[in-house]
């Protein structure tokens, strides 16, 4: 049954009381604003994070180039140093080197906050054959009644290699791992549908499983990967670290770990892809707002357009144009957007695109319709949309957004409740003519750099409690 979305519900009033109390949480948005000029697209913040889990496995140092100046990144240095190895981030270069680890973290020790952190297990149990896991971290936005993302996929792979995994009374899972076995693994087992794979476990079962035969003894089979970059591009690096990797049929690899290679590479260097949903994000600040346009900026941006062939059709059909030359990507202003029916699933586009479609189809000349198959509750933003005027309602894994009602409303407080929520809602405010209120702008941290200040320096007016958002 479709509803109209609750415009304001006691949870959210608990997050306001709470967020009260922190000033740089809070950004006030100035609408309507025109942006024009560049911006420059950072790495890929779900390959970061796997490519580094990655490194630590290893023996080798690694130079990663292009990484995201993100809280992520920051917090990798941090969690990598703990464990005993060494790492550095500046100005976009992240070296590792993972020899050193000789620490097992305990399961605070991984910090909620950091999206991937779970994929520094196989590192723990290759130095110390033990590791402690309770959750996942990152944004809440999991099938759950609290928004918990699932690990039991994590722990099935960590049981088909060899482990063994004990649930303590206080909920955390303890591994053990004193000699780790090659395998064979067919992800599609990690998906709702064989036929046509998608959820929310594909992508995660896939990092782990070839973490997991990076570690093992002896060849892997591993069928049906999930088939996007910060998987696909961990084939990449494994085989600059020295790791045999055969390609199969349908996205299936089998893996002969480097310590059966005698491999003598010593070093492993390697330049991130742009992050695509940053990519996104400015497309669609771009179709809304720019006056005349704006350029986008980034390194082997040719792999992201790539990765993103359905959202850039899906913009197409909209009515949005991207103008692509060497290394830039150009965006205008759209006068008439086209409503629109799609599915978000694995294999098409990211469910984390999906918040900034909706958006764009609050200005359509019809009703669109969302329907989302992989994190089937992902419309807490819908909530924000509807504080700012737009009609949406939500039914099960669906979002009903009616055409020609744009975000219109002023002075309105809302809250972005995760990243992407965070983004779009930042994003839709900036077309109100009007001040608006945003809390829950801590989220903003962990996928883009400074977003409040690069859209001033395009023509923004955003500012917050401490947090720097320099003006034009």
């Amino acid at each position: 049954m479709w509803k109209t979305v609750n415009l304001v519900t006691k949870e959210q009033e608990s997050r306001a009381a709470k967020y009260l109390a922190s000033d740089s949480d809070i950004l006030l948005i100035q609408g309507p604003c025109h942006l024009s000029g560049q911006h420059h697209i950072q790495g890929f913040k779900h390959l970061f994070v796997t490519l580094a889990s990655l490194a630590c496995t290893s023996n080798q140092q690694f130079d990663l180039h292009n990484c995201p100046n993100i809280q992520e990144t920051r917090s990798f240095v941090n969690i990598i140093q703990k464990l005993g190895g060494y790492a550095h981030f500046s100005g976009g270069k992240f070296t590792i080197d993972g020899s050193s680890i000789h620490r097992c973290l305990e399961a605070g020790e991984l910090n909620a906050e950091i999206h991937g952190a779970v994929y520094l297990i196989p590192a723990m149990l290759k130095r110390t054959q033990r590791a402690v896991m309770n959750h996942g971290g990152g944004c809440q936005i999991g099938d759950t009644s609290n928004g918990a993302r699932p690990i039991e996929h994590y722990i099935e792979i960590f049981e088909r290699f060899g482990a063994s995994t004990q649930v303590m009374e206080s909920g955390e899972i303890h591994i053990q791992a004193e000699r780790l076995q090659g395998c064979k693994v067919d992800l599609l087992e990690y998906t709702h549908c064989r036929e046509n794979p998608t959820g929310p476990k594909w992508s995660g079962a896939s990092k782990m499983a070839l973490l997991m035969a990076v570690i093992s003894e002896g060849v892997s089979e591993i069928y049906h990967l999930y088939p996007k970059p910060d998987v696909m591009e961990m084939l990449v690096v494994m085989e600059k670290m020295g790791v045999k990797v055969e390609y199969l049929a349908q996205d299936s690899v089998r893996i002969t770990p480097k310590q059966d290679l005698n491999t003598s590479i010593t070093r492993v260097d390697h330049t991130l892809i742009p992050d695509l949903i940053e990519i996104v994000t400015w497309i669609c600040a771009g179709a809304l707002y720019a006056s005349p346009s704006i350029t986008l900026k980034a390194r082997r941006l040719s792999c992201a357009l790539l990765a993103l062939e359905p959202e850039l059709q899906l913009f197409k059909r909209i009515g949005v144009s991207v103008i692509v030359t060497s290394g830039t990507l150009t965006v205008e202003k759209v006068n008439n957007f086209q409503p629109f029916d799609t599915h978000v699933c694995s294999k098409g586009i990211f469910s984390d695109s999906q918040p900034f479609f909706a958006l764009l189809a609050t200005y359509a000349s019809g009703n669109s319709k969302l329907v989302e198959e992989v994190w089937k509750n992902r419309f807490d933003y819908a909530k924000g949309l509807a504080l700012l005027g737009c009609g949406v309602e939500v039914s099960d894994n669906q979002l009903l957004i009616y055409g020609e009602q744009p975000p219109k409303n002023t002075d309105c407080l809302i809250w972005g409740s995760d990243l992407r929520a965070a983004a779009v809602l930042l994003i839709a405010a900036l077309g109100v003519s009007g001040r608006t209120e945003l809390r829950g702008a801590h989220h903003l941290e962990r996928g883009y750099s400074a977003l409040p200040k690069s859209l001033n320096q395009c023509g923004a007016h955003i500012t917050s409690g401490d947090m720097v958002c320099d003006e034009v």
